[in-house]
């Protein structure tokens, strides 16, 4: 199968059980073994100095040593530690088992109840545990070197606050050996008030997940006290209990002593500028009006008079509203004087304040590919009307407009809309009510914040709560409007693609790609916590373990893809059939298992014998041809009461499985049934 074969050393005394071993691992169809042996211990290592091999298969009982001692001789050569070395021994003993994996072996197995499928799929997971332990060890010395490289202080707490590790920066900030910082609380090494402050940060984080960011002073190695950023977050072990904190530290004091220098010069600046801008505005008002009037045919004198006019015969309406011929004679004249003011407005109104040229080597923003739907949430309908206006060359770009929170979603429920661009301070709540009730509601809708109100203090504080973007109303216009919309929605769509790249890499996790069950990984996680939910609360839990049978045939007459139809089939008639409680699962080639919940052993074997029926009966169809296929399956209940562990539940349904092959295959043995 374009497969190396794989080296197995047997160290066993026993020819008998060195034939067996041989015989079991030659009649796995997935895979070619190359066989050494050895009678002792001694042996054994000798011949592992000499070749490297794949597998250990180690007796427990040798000439010269048992095998916990052969284990401990391996142990001291850093070259045997990645090699997998599986333990048999004649009669289980709980005691020999522990030793053993303690000792160093990566699996324990019984002779008497040894089988093909144990065997073989013991050994290549065996292989498989020691390939992953080496990754494993391989991403610990890649992040230990890369904390030690980082140059902000890093330090690590167990779940009372004692530090339980650091890098050299925080060695070196500190000027305290590693050695002396273990062990220690931090408000023993920094200033009494910030000590106080950790160890409340603590105890917050014992409460409630997340992570903390505060920032107060320590000690440094002089004795001084330093303005630090202190990151801390906590991290919980695999029953939810928090297990210890991990956190960083960020020296700020000459930061935030420039900080301070720039403040003050800003405030400066800012003072000058401020009646440097004042005298030009008034400069510049005075002179656009007086282009304005000329554009429009008026002059000042020309305006001022009939405006003059207007004022004085409003008085003199005041003063005679006795007299009604005086009375028609001043609302003529008021009628005159706003019409000319009128006039000269309407010429004013057709006169472009600007026009924007664009210069050779000016960037030209891009044009929108398709149409959007943008939702303007202000309660001023003017601010809208602009930005209406500011997108009209700008491609398909609908602009729909509210003037609250509760009508916002009523348009987002019955229309489709692409962005929302909306002020902070709206009636009904601000922009910080609108985005919590989005995230409470499972929207998800890019949302943009144009305000006349804050500075880059809010700003940060909008971006932070989930908005994408933040711009000024007093610097907004075209190309800044359409900058912002279309970074909320490169954004956004960026987000959605790594969310369901998020999804996609959990699916594939515990899932099994070929048939969409789950995988063997999440069945043993959740064999392991429906065990622990049964012996809570007292409930009935049994499994099933089922196997097809001479799948191999499938395979060797018709081929793989003919093999991964059947599987496929297989897996769906299986998921159809169970429960919507019950777990099924892929277990590893042709083999199945499922998790039968709130159920006695009886009615599982029932259940299981239910679906043999099924099965039997299924014709599967592939290119023409018509396939059927049987199952053998065996059944074990749990028994809280018997302190059975995982190993010895799946090693009872795997029994059962084997006495139903035993027997004819084709049937469903429950544990303890002949």
């Amino acid at each position: 199968m374009g497969k190396k074969p794989l080296k197995i050393l047997i160290i066993e005394d026993s020819p008998e059980d060195q034939a067996t071993y041989q015989r079991l691992l030659k009649e796995d169809g997935e895979r070619e073994y190359r066989f050494m042996e050895a009678e002792t211990g001694e042996e054994g290592v000798a011949i592992l100095r000499q070749t490297p091999v794949d597998c250990i298969l180690l007796d427990y009982n040798l000439p010269d040593m048992d095998g916990i001692e052969v284990l401990n001789e391996l142990s001291k050569d850093p070259n045997f530690t990645t090699t997998p070395v599986i333990l048999l021994t004649g009669q289980g003993s709980e005691m020999v088992a522990v030793g053993a994996m303690r000792s160093g072996a990566t699996d324990y197995l019984i002779k008497t109840v040894l089988t093909r499928e144990l065997l073989v799929r013991t050994v290549h997971h065996a292989m498989e545990k020691i390939a992953a332990d080496r990754v494993l060890n391989e991403k610990n010395t890649f992040l230990n070197t890369l904390i030690e490289t980082i140059p902000d202080s890093i330090f690590y707490k167990d779940g009372e606050g004692r530090c339980t590790g650091c890098n050299k920066a925080f060695e070196a900030f500190l000027g305290i050996p590693r050695e002396k910082i273990v062990g220690k609380r931090l408000h023993e090494i920094a200033a009494k008030e910030a000590g106080d402050r950790y160890d409340r940060i603590d105890h917050q984080l014992i409460h409630r997940s997340g992570a903390v960011t505060i920032e107060t002073v320590i000690l440094d190695k002089a004795g001084r006290q330093r303005d630090i950023i202190l990151n801390q977050a906590s991290y919980r072990d695999l029953e939810g209990r928090v297990a210890g904190f991990v956190g960083s530290m960020v020296d700020i004091t000459e930061r935030k002593a420039m900080e301070e220098l720039l403040k003050k010069t800003a405030r400066e600046l800012s003072k000058a500028n401020c009646q440097i801008v004042q005298q030009h505005e008034a400069v510049i008002e005075e002179e656009r009006l007086k282009v304005l009037l000329q554009m429009a045919g008026a002059t000042a004198h020309g305006i001022i008079q009939p405006l003059s006019q207007l004022l004085e015969n409003i008085r003199l309406l005041e003063q005679n509203r006795n007299d009604p011929e005086a009375m028609d004679r001043h609302i003529a004249r008021v009628e005159t004087a706003g019409e000319r003011i009128a006039e000269m407005v309407r010429k004013i109104q057709t006169i472009p304040l600007f026009e924007v040229k664009r210069k050779p080597g000016d960037p030209v923003s891009m044009d929108l590919e398709s149409s959007i739907s943008v939702l303007c949430v202000d309660a001023d309908e003017s601010a809208c009307k602009r930005i209406r206006d500011l997108l009209l060359d700008k491609g398909d770009i609908r602009v729909f407009h509210v003037r609250d929170l509760g009508d916002a979603f009523e348009v987002i429920k019955t229309t489709g809309v692409d962005i929302i661009l909306m002020d902070h301070t709206l009636p009904g709540g601000t922009v910080f009510d609108f985005l919590t009730s989005m995230e409470s509601k499972g929207i998800d809708i890019p949302v943009a914040v144009i305000t006349g109100m804050g500075d880059d203090m809010v700003a940060s504080q909008i971006i932070k709560s989930g908005a994408y973007d933040y711009l000024a109303k007093a610097r907004l216009s075209r190309e800044s409007l359409f900058r912002v919309i279309s970074n909320a929605l490169e954004k956004h769509r960026l987000n959605k693609e790594m969310r369901l790249a998020v999804k996609k890499m959990t699916e594939m996790s515990t899932r099994d790609e070929l048939t969409g069950l789950y995988n063997r990984r999440y069945f043993m996680d959740v064999l392991e916590r429906e065990m622990k939910g049964a012996e809570r609360y007292d409930r009935k839990l049994a499994l099933g373990m089922m196997d097809l049978d001479f799948f191999k045939r499938i395979n060797d007459t018709h081929g793989h893809p003919a093999g991964d139809e059947v599987l496929r089939q297989v897996a769906g008639l299986l998921r159809e059939f169970s429960r919507e409680s019950d777990i099924p699962c892929r277990y590893g080639g042709e083999e199945f298992v499922v998790v039968i919940t709130d159920t006695s052993m009886e009615n599982a074997r029932l259940f299981c014998d239910r679906f043999r029926k099924k099965l039997e009966n299924h014709v599967i169809e592939y290119q023409g041809v018509s396939l059927r296929m049987t199952v053998s399956i065996g059944v074990a209940g749990y028994c809280p009461a018997s302190g059975q562990s995982i190993t010895t539940f799946l090693s009872q349904a795997d029994k059962a499985l084997y006495v139903a092959k035993e027997q004819g295959r084709n049937r469903v043995i429950a544990v303890g049934e002949k």
